[in-house]
């Protein structure tokens, strides 16, 4: 399926979500953005496609691509990364290692490289995260179903117009 396709497919049903949602008044403004945000965040730059390491959605990523080889080389194409929940969670977690790494390069390049700091370090970047998420817990479920819903969204695509993907 060319890259577009899976575009359009995923703006139409998120679209379609946020209008039903608007119109039924589910949830505040607050979680209609959030959907919103990162429905579209996951649909151009957390695409299942990222498994592949030449996609579309690789190269949105610019300069950062490269972070994401890593990720192409350990699942294959529409393998355990195109399972909707779990493809969903591998791409999380594969961020939030990438962003605690990125952390703590920040204090290797500081000079600070004993191993106990830098065991700390991550503790304390990975405290911060989680204290984000339990401070707004509607809000992380609402980001991640709206990640679940883009990946389902993706299958559809790739249900209803098999062919090339990038």
């Amino acid at each position: 399926m060319l890259y577009r396709q899976h575009c359009v497919t995923n703006c139409v049903i998120g679209a379609t979500l946020e209008l039903s949602s608007f119109y039924a008044h589910w949830g505040g403004w607050e979680m209609r953005l959030t959907f919103a945000g990162a429905f579209l965040l996951a649909t151009f730059w957390l695409s299942p496609d990222l498994d592949l390491h030449h996609s579309s959605p690789s190269r949105n990523w610019l300069i950062f691509r490269k972070l994401w080889w890593p990720y192409s080389k350990i699942f294959r194409h529409r393998g355990w990364s195109h399972f909707p929940v779990l493809g969903s969670l591998t791409r999380l977690s594969y961020l939030c290692t990438l962003l605690v790494g990125l952390m703590l390069c920040k204090d290797v390049f500081a000079g600070e490289i004993s191993l106990s700091h830098l065991v700390h370090s991550g503790h304390e970047s990975l405290q911060a995260l989680l204290s984000v998420v339990s401070q707004h817990p509607e809000l992380a479920w609402t980001a991640f179903f709206a990640v679940i819903v883009s990946d389902l969204a993706h299958a559809v695509g790739d249900f209803l117009w098999p062919g090339k993907l990038f």
